[in-house]
């Protein structure tokens, strides 16, 4: 492991103790990993409290098997080892909200979700995103946030906290990240879901929605992340989809 890695993981440890953290108690960085996810549950040996991270992730998982690599080492790849007894849902929502209120802090400017864990920029970029997966009585809750980054294609809606004028190093938003999670994961139910629906990109919006394989489009009038979206669609009538089986259709 080069100092690089091994400072990381010395100011996560530090970041553990200074703020009481209770959802970790051993940090692990690796120069680079194909999957965080894979690292992180063979790492753990079945004990939750593992925080991994890698400089470089070469082969990541996004939602619904979209890719998230980052081979250079300017983003920010990182995964939770949390006890299978927590809500996955519940789990989704604050680690999105975490993922949210941690780029907040760097950028010192709001921030929207769009439903159900994407971090978006005002102008509806992608900033972060989330993956849960329940493996081996753990859940693995990962996180990428894209840090250094000072492009991406054309073809490719993203922005990172450099291009939103941060100076926020890749430890300084893992930091933010391990301690917005801890908090986002121990608040009530009903602050939970006042937070998340604050910052929701998707209401008043038009937006085509898929659910058993047949498209949905209308405006949001409403979104509950772990029940239920409601469409108001064109001729009028109120269509209600539910959240665990309905995927959003990006435009």
């Amino acid at each position: 492991m080069n100092d690089d890695t091994e400072h990381w993981s010395a100011s996560l440890l530090a970041a553990v103790a200074r703020h009481h953290i209770r959802i970790v108690d051993r940090a692990v960085v690796l120069p680079e990993a194909a999957s965080t996810q894979d690292e992180a549950l063979a790492r753990a040996q079945g004990r939750p409290g593992l925080m991994l991270l890698a400089a470089r992730q070469t082969a990541g998982r996004g939602r619904l098997g979209r890719a998230w690599i980052d081979p250079i080492g300017e983003g920010l790849a990182a995964t939770f080892v949390l006890p299978a007894s927590n809500d996955q849902g519940r789990v989704a929502i604050a680690a999105g909200l975490a993922a949210c209120r941690a780029c907040e802090s760097a950028i010192a400017a709001p921030l929207r979700l769009r439903w159900p864990n994407d971090v978006v920029a005002p102008d509806g970029r992608k900033l972060a995103g989330v993956l849960i997966e329940a493996r081996d009585r753990l859940l693995l809750v990962g996180i990428g946030i894209n840090v250094l980054q000072a492009a991406f294609p054309a073809t490719l809606a993203a922005v990172s906290l450099r291009m939103l004028g941060s100076s926020c190093s890749r430890v300084d938003a893992s930091v933010a990240l391990l301690r917005e999670l801890d908090a986002c994961l121990t608040l009530d139910d009903d602050a939970l879901l006042r937070d998340w629906t604050s910052r929701d990109a998707l209401r008043g919006t038009r937006r085509t929605f898929l659910h058993a394989g047949t498209p949905h489009t209308g405006l949001v009038e409403s979104i509950s992340p772990t029940a239920e979206i409601r469409l108001r669609l064109d001729d009028g009538r109120s269509l209600s989809l539910p959240a665990a089986t309905t995927s959003l259709i990006h435009e």
